[in-house]
């Protein structure tokens, strides 16, 4: 059998969003010992003057994971603090809050998750007051400045002196800005460029230095080398978005699930039942069902992975090559449903479109006539829309005939199977709103 070394390049894979790509700081939560958690300290650590006003405002993006923890603490010279901090009711549930001192400010019982939120902290020396804003809450808390003239602020982790804390909220921030009491921008760090552990703002060039940081926008310029593994046979992958595990499967008795932020794997062996198929990469994770699935285009069965069991549900492999090699996947929202397109097999590129109900094993499949057969192409689906993009094939989809690398996108509705082209500047636009 052929040995097969398994490198994964990733970009530190800590899901990262489009919007990630114009910067931020990542900060290690919960999920890293309290040593390699992340702090950004603006002006170097030292205080900031607030003289007659000044507003903190910065972007924050809530991950889903372990939600405890500190977002922001910022301290003044007469040692009282002003935090935002996600904490936990006695039911468990989770919430933001204001803290002022010991006084506690809950701002929502809800939890917005992967999306960027704008925050705001108004702090108004002369009248006494703080007023904050959270995504679209706004509130106004008294608060006594008498005495204060600077204050330190510490994202993540806080090293000021009585003030140190260690729990961080799983977090991405960037934008942090300070403004006077006109609304004039005093400092702005993007969180973009940066040189190691420090960034500076794009005013004063005053810098804010990290600890431990992960800087989002070097996703997108370097690759790390964050697993290897010498393998016998044919694996199959699949990702788990909701626990950020990958899973790679080695034929049907093995199965080692990898965390690419904690960079530790674990085996399991000695599974019982089959896989659907051990060749090509049939497997996929259902994030509605939070299930592995095998699968089989040819034989068109399923087979699913009970982590209770140590078992797959099939009790046949399909040993024959594939005739739907690098198709691209996809779980609809709707109904849970598996969407394959594209393939290649048997000298011959594929347009031909499976639909699986993963509940009642009813299959269903189509040429899609109105797209070019192709292999290695992209697949989404948003609400009950199918979108394709790219590949390589050839408009016959014949082998012996000149391929070519494809860039073009399609829409499949799902529920009338009509075929959408985009390629105009207005069509764009229009799917870009369905998506963001």
């Amino acid at each position: 059998m052929k040995k097969l070394f398994i490198i994964f390049c990733l970009l530190c894979n800590i899901s990262v969003y489009s919007s990630d790509i114009n910067g931020g700081l990542f900060f290690r939560s919960h999920q890293q010992p309290g040593t390699m958690r992340t702090r950004l300290a603006l002006n170097g650590g030292k205080p900031i003057k607030i003289e007659n006003g000044r507003t903190i405002s910065f972007d924050l993006m809530l991950r889903k994971e372990i939600v405890w923890g500190y977002v922001v603490r910022i301290i003044t010279n007469t040692q009282k603090n002003i935090d935002l901090v996600y904490l936990a009711n006695k039911k468990n549930d989770r919430y933001p809050a204001w803290i002022l001192n010991e006084s506690q400010h809950p701002i929502t019982q809800d939890l917005t998750y992967n999306k960027w939120i704008p925050i705001s902290v108004k702090l108004m020396p002369k009248d006494n007051k703080i007023t904050f804003s959270f995504g679209s809450i706004q509130s106004t808390q008294s608060f006594d400045f008498s005495g204060c003239k600077n204050v330190t602020i510490h994202f993540g982790t806080s090293g000021i002196k009585n003030f140190q804390v260690g729990d961080v909220a799983p977090i991405n921030i960037k934008n942090v800005r300070i403004s006077d009491n006109k609304e004039n921008e005093i400092y702005h760090w993007e969180l973009k460029q940066h040189a190691d552990s420090i960034c500076y703002d794009l005013i004063k060039q005053c810098p804010a230095i990290t600890e431990n940081p992960i800087w989002l926008i070097d996703n997108h310029s370097s690759w790390d080398q964050l697993y290897k593994q010498k393998i016998k046979g044919s694996p199959q992958i699949a990702y788990n978005p909701d626990k950020n595990l990958f899973y790679i499967i080695n034929g049907s008795n093995q199965l080692t699930i990898f965390n690419p932020i904690t960079q530790k794997s674990y085996s399991t062996n000695n599974i019982k039942g089959k896989l659907a198929s051990e060749k090509n990469n049939q497997i996929t994770y259902d994030p509605y069902n939070h299930r592995l699935i095998s699968y089989s285009l040819d034989q068109k069965s399923i087979s699913v992975f009970s982590p209770e069991n140590n078992s797959w549900s099939g009790t046949f492999t399909n040993g024959a090559n594939p005739a739907y090699i690098h198709h691209t996947v996809a779980i609809s929202p709707k109904d849970t449903s598996l969407i394959t397109f594209g393939g290649y097999g048997y000298y011959l590129y594929k347009n031909t479109l499976f639909k699986v109900n993963l509940n009642t094993h009813r299959w269903d499949s189509l040429q899609i006539k109105e797209i070019s057969p192709r292999f290695s192409a992209v697949s989404t689906i948003v609400n009950n829309t199918f979108y394709v993009f790219g590949g390589k094939g050839s408009k016959n989809g014949r082998q012996e005939e000149v391929s070519h690398n494809l860039y073009d996108l399609y829409a499949i509705d799902l529920a009338t199977l009509e075929v959408k082209k985009y390629g105009k500047s207005n069509q764009i636009s229009k799917m870009r709103q369905t998506f963001y």
